[in-house]
């Protein structure tokens, strides 16, 4: 008996629109009027979902409609949320995997 594949959530970068595997983004929410990452997806509240390419997240700084994808007229950019993904991403890739 064979075995169905797993259902893997798709979700959309607000930057490139590109569709990919949910655990491929990097999910922001907004809390206090602010919009800051969440690191373990797992804050409540509405999210907007951006690719872990370094284009896509300086993308973020020159998007004016933000706002939009949050239905919250006063969701501001935080300009450290923007920094803590890049240095997440630097991280990432200049660990070496252990042999």
């Amino acid at each position: 008996m064979e075995r169905k594949a797993r259902h893997v959530p798709q979700r959309t970068c607000i930057v490139c629109r590109a569709k990919k595997a949910k655990r491929d983004l990097h999910r922001m929410v907004v809390i206090s009027g602010n919009i800051e990452w969440d690191k373990f997806n797992r804050l409540p509240g509405r999210g907007a979902y951006v690719c872990k390419h370094p284009d896509c997240i300086r993308g973020l700084e020159a998007m004016w409609n933000l706002q939009r994808f949050f239905r919250k007229s006063s969701a501001k950019l935080v300009k450290d949320t923007v920094e803590q993904m890049q240095k997440n991403l630097n991280q990432v890739h200049t660990t070496k995997p252990q042999e």
